[in-house]
């Protein structure tokens, strides 16, 4: 049996985006003093939710491409 994917759905993808940027924006305002004084890197928060963010992202797409419908 083939199945066939789905198209991707960019309007989600590109809301995603937008709103990791943001986040990202907050987490580098709100943190770059604390990681200056805990870790030496004022990007070490930013880096960080970086990783995991991109990560995470990684994942959505990847378990967007699965057939939930067996």
């Amino acid at each position: 049996m083939k199945s066939k994917l789905k198209p991707f759905d960019y309007t989600l993808f590109t809301v995603v985006i937008i709103l990791y940027g943001l986040g990202l924006l907050m987490v580098l305002s709100a943190s770059s003093h604390l990681g200056m004084l805990d870790y030496s890197n004022p990007y070490y928060f930013f880096i960080r939710q970086l990783l995991f963010g991109i990560l995470g992202i990684v994942v959505m797409i990847v378990l967007s491409r699965i057939n939930y419908k067996i």
